[in-house]
């Protein structure tokens, strides 16, 4: 009966040393995880700052340009008002008046010149 006893106590034993070595292999998994978690979080959460730093800032100048659009809109909108009030009419009649009135003076130049 000795010799079963020593057989199924080496056998337990055995079994102890494999539960150990994975069992320290889980936790040298783990720890491997965990630095490298840390690790990845040093690194790139900095990046990740900085990243959304610059987008707020690419968001805060399209919004700026966007409030230089609107107001050029507005701008053209009140040309184009201004444009519409126009009389051509009478643009044109000032324009060949003065057309009429330089003639003579090119013609003058052209004497001399």
């Amino acid at each position: 009966m000795n010799d079963l006893t020593s057989e199924k106590l080496d056998e337990l034993i055995a079994l102890s040393r494999k539960r150990k070595a994975v069992s320290t292999v889980i936790a040298v998994t783990l720890i491997l995880l965990a630095l490298l978690l840390v690790l990845t979080a040093v690194l790139a959460l900095p990046k990740a700052a900085r990243t959304l730093e610059r987008t707020d800032a690419a968001l805060e100048r399209l919004a700026e340009m966007a409030d230089s659009v609107t107001a050029a809109a507005e701008d053209s909108g009140e040309a184009i008002a201004r444009i519409g009030e126009l009389d051509f009419d009478s643009l044109n009649r000032a324009v060949n008046d003065l057309t009429t009135a330089v003639q003579p003076l090119v013609e003058l130049q052209n004497l001399f010149g």
